[in-house]
């Protein structure tokens, strides 16, 4: 089955079907790399049977698209695009990133427990691969005292106590990773004054739990918006209007959720909600939950879906956006138009209290809302109101913020205190860096945490970090952020995406330098290999002993307590497979970095139970290590499991540097 980037991939082609379409084109709409959208194209064509359409490669023009039986690519193109929508979800996912997502989705939405088989098969990934994504998904679930559990009878499911699973719920899945997306729920925020947004989802997820009523993630923030609006519409003296229609016997289970939700929301925000609400809560339940849905209930469905697909099709195109690849967008508008047409079929009216607001400050966006979507032949019978149209703007106004912000790399903000001048630092960030920097956080030293850095760019500190690794490059500022700073920060940026652009063979580097660089810090007295070192103590002991022996300054139970203080602000596991430790303050008379190779691996930490690299790097007293030019080096060897897989066979350390040397030019 082709998932959403060989549609876009077609959909790009049909469009340029009389011209060329350079690799470059194809990247830049998809938003990935150059080489991974040749790859892209070159899977597409495995997939595609060359009788019928092929992908060209034509040299010096780009690439071309030949239908070679009309009816057969229509037939394939259709039942391919009937399929997506069966399994959208499952058809984005690509990345590490996503994988985790949609296995923590199913998990906590879906279903309780999840084979490896059908995981496997249903994510078209490796036994190894998927091992990878659920040592991943258990580190982010230690802060939270939540585990995976795996058995072959019964699967893998989350175990600990259910409101450690809400805890979790809401930080991963609502503040990491939709909150600063949907910038809608923050301006409805605004204008709430006896609940806020946070509460209400608290509600919701709580009372959906509670009855084990099976929402996703999205569902319920589109819950959580339509009753800020109901909110809003009560103090401002609207009426309520429910659908006559909806059932409350057939949906039981519903029914009696969305009344506890109204109860709770009337103690909480002090308003009178009408009974009213509770049917039309209900109906957002049930939309999303019923499992047995008529022939003709499910073909209007996918109809909908398909004229939303070409309406945003029809946005990027002329808007040169992406909004057709937002899974978050996809899922709004399908949420949101199931009771849209109910209202507009049973003639129910609904005032939006941000008409006005909306008018005033996003014009735009509600013109192009109604400009496009007035054309879905659903619509074309029905009398669709201002207040409806700037409904569905909501979702609209909040892809385009998140389609702005792609390109923003997240940025963590590190001072001394984390207060005072620290946010003059970050409203000088605002102002001089806004359309590049997306402010994740404002911590102290003493704060650096692995959550804290998780989804994390790029760090701007105001104080020296040269003496701790990070796998994120770092940015060191005056609290003014004078002009000096700022070309800095965009030296990086720049670097960042060019380094996102570039093929690994772009990467490499000068043979050397990097010789010269690996001499000055390594050595065959820093370097061992052992199958008889068990743990963390063991592996940090050896490398201790070694440097010490060359280096007679160095206080071994200083230098040990240092690497200590370094892991509590965060793992220095940068891989299932690398450890990486330092010291936070410098010791000893030179720089130096001490390597072991345990073949087997090593327990760490009680979670990362497989080391088999660990790298120790010791900055010198008098502040003259360049360490940061030996970590910048050393992150392919991060980023690439078969880079490992080469070194640990090294026995000796001329092996180990010719093979370190190898990989990296």
């Amino acid at each position: 089955m082709l998932n959403q980037k060989d549609i876009m991939i077609l959909e790009l082609m049909k469009q340029s079907k009389e011209t060329y379409l350079k690799s470059q084109t194809i990247a830049e709409k998809l938003g990935v790399t150059d080489k991974t959208a040749r790859k892209y194209i070159r899977q597409l064509n495995e997939v595609m049977d060359a009788k019928i359409a092929q992908i060209v490669s034509i040299p010096g023009h780009g690439f071309t698209f030949e239908v070679r039986n009309e009816n057969a690519f229509r037939l394939f193109y259709q039942a391919n695009k009937e399929a997506l929508n069966e399994k959208a979800d499952i058809s984005r996912i690509e990345e590490t990133g996503d994988r985790q997502y949609f296995i923590l989705r199913r998990f906590f939405f879906g279903d309780n427990q999840l084979f490896v088989e059908e995981l496997m098969s249903d994510l078209a990934v490796s036994y190894s691969t998927l091992l990878n994504d659920v040592f991943e998904i258990n580190h982010k679930l230690k802060p939270y005292d939540l585990f995976l559990k795996t058995s072959k009878k019964s699967g893998m499911s989350v175990e600990g106590e259910e409101q450690n699973k809400r805890h979790f719920i809401m930080n991963y899945f609502f503040v990491e990773r939709l909150q600063n997306n949907l910038k809608c729920l923050g301006e409805i925020s605004k204008l709430l004054t006896t609940i806020s947004s946070e509460e209400i989802l608290l509600i919701v997820l709580d009372e959906c739990r509670n009855a084990d009523l099976k929402l996703s993630d999205t569902v319920m923030l589109n819950i959580v918006i339509h009753i800020a609006l109901a909110l809003k519409r009560v103090e401002e003296g609207y009426q309520i209007n429910f659908d006559q229609q909806f059932d409350p016997t057939r949906y039981q289970a519903e029914h009696e959720t969305s009344r506890r939700i109204v109860d709770r929301l009337r103690k909480s925000a002090h308003i009178e909600l009408p009974d009213e609400e509770i049917y039309n809560i209900a109906l957002h339940l049930k939309n999303k939950r019923a499992q047995i849905v008529s022939a003709p209930e499910r073909a209007e469905e996918r109809s909908v879906e398909q004229q939303l697909l070409d309406v945003l099709q029809e946005m990027d195109k002329d808007l040169g956006v992406n909004l057709i690849g937002d899974p978050v967008l996809l899922n709004g508008l399908s949420d949101h138009f199931g009771p849209f047409l109910n209202r507009l079929r049973n003639k129910n009216k609904m005032k939006n209290p941000f008409l006005s607001e909306m008018k005033a400050n996003y014009q735009a966006e509600l013109d192009l809302t109604q400009h496009y979507f007035s054309k879905m032949p659903e619509l074309q019978a029905f009398q669709v109101t201002e207040d409806e149209w700037a409904y569905v703007s909501l979702h609209i106004i909040a892809a385009l913020e998140r389609d702005s912000r792609k390109d923003k790399l997240n940025t963590l903000v590190i001072c001394a205190t984390g207060v005072g001048s620290s946010q003059m630092l970050k409203v000088r960030l605002e102002n001089e860096l806004g359309s590049k920097l997306d402010i994740k956080n404002v911590i102290s030293y003493y704060e650096i945490s692995d959550q804290l850095l998780e989804g994390v760019d790029l760090i701007v500190s105001s104080i020296d970090l040269s003496n701790v690794v990070f796998n994120i490059p770092v940015v060191n500022v005056s609290v003014l952020l004078n002009q000096e700073d700022i070309q800095s920060i965009n030296r990086i940026i720049g670097q960042q995406k060019a380094f996102k652009q570039m093929d690994s063979s772009e990467n490499k580097q000068n043979r050397h330098q990097l010789s010269r660089l690996i001499d000055t810090y390594f050595s065959p007295e820093l370097f061992e290999v052992s199958d008889t070192v068990m743990d963390r103590e063991e592996a940090v002991e050896v490398l201790i002993e070694k440097c010490t022996r060359v280096d007679e300054q160095i206080d071994a139970d200083f230098l040990n307590r240092q690497l200590r203080l370094r892991e509590g602000f965060s793992s220095v596991v940068f891989t299932k497979h690398i450890a990486v430790p330092h010291p936070v303050e410098g010791v000893g008379d030179f720089s130096k970095v001490a390597v072991l190779v345990t073949p087997n691996g090593i327990n760490w930490d009680g979670v990362s139970e497989q080391v088999q690299l660990t790298i120790l790097m010791v900055p010198d007293r008098f502040g003259h290590s360049h360490l940061d030019q030996v970590s910048k080096a050393l992150l392919p060897v991060l980023e690439n499991e078969s880079y490992l897989e080469e070194l640990i066979q090294a026995k000796d350390y001329p092996t180990f540097k010719e093979t370190l040397l190898s990989l990296l030019v």
